[in-house]
């Protein structure tokens, strides 16, 4: 039992015959803990049996700590999408941190286009060539749409947080030139 927090059921007791169903609400209340994870358990007690029902609830402290990448693409062709980027910002507990601002740039600069991502938080500024900020969405996760430049080659993608520089970061990429056929180059076997 975590201390200024009760749990309640909305009845104290049940009657069922056999094969009946019956809803019990269970609710927690109190104030807000520290951050952490808390668990406990409600159980139910007929006779001759007895069945236990954990739970858990988690506590954020809003402060991002650990930066993990989802999602990102590696190779494509010059002057398309490569696709988004995703990373996930969690605290100290493993708990999303929403809100936190990561921030994408580019080397060398003006090689790609990074732009928001329709259906989550707006990156500021809404496209640029050198460097974005996303914020994290409710589950602690950033992304950004990466168009690549219409120079073929390597770049960079460099990612920071609130926390710092995440280990994995910079993303290598490689943008491709478009693929040609030159006139007279498709010959038979």
């Amino acid at each position: 039992q975590v201390a200024g927090i009760s749990v309640a059921l909305d009845t104290p007791s049940l009657t069922l015959g056999a094969g009946v169903a019956a809803t019990l609400n269970v609710s927690l209340s109190g104030a807000v803990p520290a951050a952490g994870s808390y668990s406990g358990a409600v159980t139910l007690t007929a006779t001759g049996v007895s069945v236990r029902i954990p739970y858990l609830f988690l506590v954020g402290s809003g402060i991002a700590n650990n930066a993990t990448l989802l999602f990102a693409g590696s190779d494509g062709i010059a002057g398309q999408d490569l696709g988004s980027v995703a990373v996930d910002v969690t605290d100290a507990n493993g708990i999303a941190v929403a809100g936190s601002p990561v921030s994408f740039s580019v080397t060398p600069r003006n090689s790609v286009k990074f732009q928001s991502v329709s259906g989550e938080p707006a990156c500021s500024p809404a496209s640029s060539t050198t460097t974005i900020s996303c914020p994290t969405d409710n589950y602690g996760n950033a992304y950004v749409d990466v168009v690549l430049g219409s120079n073929p080659g390597s770049l960079s993608i460099n990612v920071s947080t609130a926390e710092g520089t995440p280990w994995w970061s910079p993303l290598s990429v490689t943008s491709r030139g478009q693929p040609t056929i030159n006139a007279g180059g498709i010959l038979a076997a």
